[in-house]
């Protein structure tokens, strides 16, 4: 019986590595945390600075005189159960106002209308961050957030020692936050350490809604959700990296892809059904990102492009079965179509590479010729 001589790429592949792999892409469609929106982002990097860094001081300075301070109101001014008509309005010899628009989400709920407000001073107080309010969290707050973090940090009156290492670490997160958001590659130390911030404030949120604040329940549930994004994020790098370039073979055939992709900016790999397609471009994405600095884009099909794209940001996206798997689809070949012309315009910007697949089989169905 004859047998049928391997081509260069599929000889390259172990069937264990490329099962594997098959399951990786499958999976991948959840996305990796560039699928996060924005402001779910900042709200996260906000959260871990707010809580690794502030926190443990404000618990160690603060925290005794604020609980003193409430108790010490709670039996002279009744704050804990005051209501409009009566309500402690000053505070202190120097006669400091006291802003009730910052509490109980007054501002946000009745904006000016004070007599709107609810009065009542309670021993659990959240920040903003904690009513896990997302629309809010745009870039100026952002920004703004990280700042008075900042500011915090030198009111605290802290040792030298101490305010260098909170205003380092700060600056660390202030950096991956920019990354993060930006669609720059991050590394896998990075999305581990963002998945073990994670776990902490879980654990921390899970804590404070059984005994404290039924409401920061939200909080967990939004950290939970999160962090299993990172999860499964965190796997499919671990995966990839430790096969890349343990069992795949890098052929001629993939130096002259990495070549014209390098030149061209744009390639379409195809061939017949098992002989290697997905795992090459796999590994010429990775190849992009570790050698070139390229943050990888997987997409569901061609409109991901234009609602992931990025300007000014070094980005590879790559498309398994761009027309279809079995059959031309004419639903994908059609929204191709539509967005061609942006796409040869943010390829010959020169930041962004394509990378795609597809049968050959549906490359000479003559649905596909037809366009």
């Amino acid at each position: 019986m004859a047998t049928h001589r391997p081509t260069p790429i599929q000889s390259s592949i172990s069937a264990d590595l490329e099962r594997e792999l098959r399951e990786i892409q499958t999976s991948s469609h959840t996305g990796p945390p560039g699928d996060l929106d924005d402001k779910k982002k900042r709200w996260l990097v906000v959260g871990i600075c707010l809580h690794s860094i502030l926190s443990p001081y404000l618990r160690k300075y603060v925290d005794s005189v604020v609980t003193n301070l409430y108790s010490s109101l709670k039996l002279s001014d009744q704050i804990d159960i005051q209501t409009k008509t009566k309500y402690l309005r000053t505070y202190g010899a120097a006669n400091i106002f006291l802003n009730y628009e910052a509490i109980n989400n007054n501002k946000a709920t009745h904006g000016y209308r004070s007599v709107l407000y609810d009065y009542k001073v309670r021993s659990t107080i959240r920040n903003e961050w904690a009513h896990c309010n997302f629309t809010v969290w745009d870039d100026v707050k952002y920004v703004q957030s990280l700042q008075l973090i900042d500011n915090f940090i030198y009111l605290l009156n802290l040792n030298a020692a101490n305010k260098k290492q909170m205003i380092e670490e700060l600056d660390k997160w202030r950096k991956n936050g920019t990354s993060f958001l930006q669609g720059y590659t991050i590394s896998f130390e990075l999305v581990n350490e963002i998945r073990q911030k994670i776990q902490i404030l879980v654990e921390y949120a899970e804590v404070i809604s059984k005994t404290a604040d039924t409401e920061f329940g939200k909080v967990h549930e939004a950290l939970i959700d999160i962090g299993e994004t990172f999860s499964q994020y965190e796997k499919r790098i671990s995966t990839l990296e430790n096969q890349n370039g343990k069992d795949f073979i890098k052929t001629d055939i993939f130096t002259d892809i990495l070549g014209i992709i390098e030149d061209n900016h744009c390639v379409l790999l195809t061939g017949v059904s098992g002989m290697g397609k997905t795992l090459t471009a796999q590994n010429i994405a990775l190849q992009l990102c570790h050698e070139e600095g390229f943050s990888i884009v997987p997409c569901n099909n061609v409109k991901d492009i234009k609602k992931r794209y990025k300007d000014n940001v070094r980005q590879g996206f790559f498309v398994d079965d761009i027309c279809g798997k079995y059959i031309a689809n004419i639903k994908n070949i059609e929204n191709w179509m539509r967005i061609k012309e942006f796409v040869n315009f943010i390829l010959c910007k020169g930041q962004t590479k394509m990378l795609a697949t597809c049968r050959t089989k549906i490359v000479k169905q003559e649905t596909l010729k037809k366009h």
